[in-house]
């Protein structure tokens, strides 16, 4: 555990500095250099959860001096390398810079990767959840388990968004089974984001009135996702 934890705090910042450069993402990548497919997996709680593999057409491994931005726990990466990508909150697959990620992944470095919509978001069924991390983080699961048994992929790599990152630190935490993680503009505090946006006796609130009707702006193009607010208790055991 403490050697997972280091690797993700040495390499955090020095990966997202790198792919998020100005001008890096938006470069124009040759179309030729991957092909991106459609899939759809289950999730642990029946919902059907939709993505996009990206993968590099070329076949031959990366070379050293791109490796190494990845630090010296990872060697030379080749198609068969996936990275898993998870977009954050309201957002979708195809949101962000999650796109441009995978192109570069593809291109630059040699790596598939699979980025796909949360339950409730964009293509994926399911309910929509203000909360509900854990459920986001055995749907991580899920891809990587669909990637390992259908596509005969290795998971060096996550990476997440806001939203993404908090899912991708709990993944870490409960699973421990992928070695580069990657958090880009992840909260750390969550009752401090819940204060700030409902007052300090939320849940009192909710307990007292029900469920209160939301509706969020979809990232991008800005549709109306209509959920509602509810208080809901969670037990933590403690191993």
């Amino acid at each position: 555990c403490m050697i997972r934890t280091r690797v993700l705090c040495m390499l955090a910042p020095c990966i997202a500095f790198r792919c998020c450069r100005p001008g890096l993402l938006t470069a124009k990548l040759p179309a030729e250099c991957m092909q991106v497919t459609t899939v759809q997996f289950e999730g642990t709680d029946g919902s059907i959860l939709a993505g996009l593999l990206t993968e590099p057409t070329t076949i031959k491994a990366s070379s050293s001096k791109n490796a190494t931005a990845f630090g010296a726990a990872a060697g030379p990466f080749t198609s068969r390398h996936c990275a898993i990508l998870c977009h954050g909150f309201a957002s979708h697959k195809n949101g962000f810079h999650l796109p441009a990620l995978a192109h570069h992944l593809a291109a630059k470095l040699g790596m598939s990767s699979l980025r796909f919509d949360f339950a409730g978001n964009m293509d994926s069924t399911g309910p929509f959840r203000f909360g509900g991390y854990l459920k986001e983080v055995e749907q991580i699961a899920a891809a990587k388990k669909h990637l390992e048994h259908h596509h005969h992929k290795d998971i060096v790599l996550l990476i997440g968004h806001s939203r993404g990152a908090i899912n991708a630190t709990l993944y870490s935490g409960t699973h421990g089974d992928i070695p580069l993680v990657v958090l880009i503009a992840g909260r750390y505090d969550l009752t401090v984001n819940m204060m700030q946006r409902y007052g300090p006796d939320v849940l009192q609130q909710l307990q007292a009135t029900g469920p209160w009707q939301q509706v969020t702006k979809r990232d991008g193009d800005g549709a109306a996702i209509k959920w509602q607010l509810t208080a809901e208790v969670s037990v933590r055991h403690n191993d």
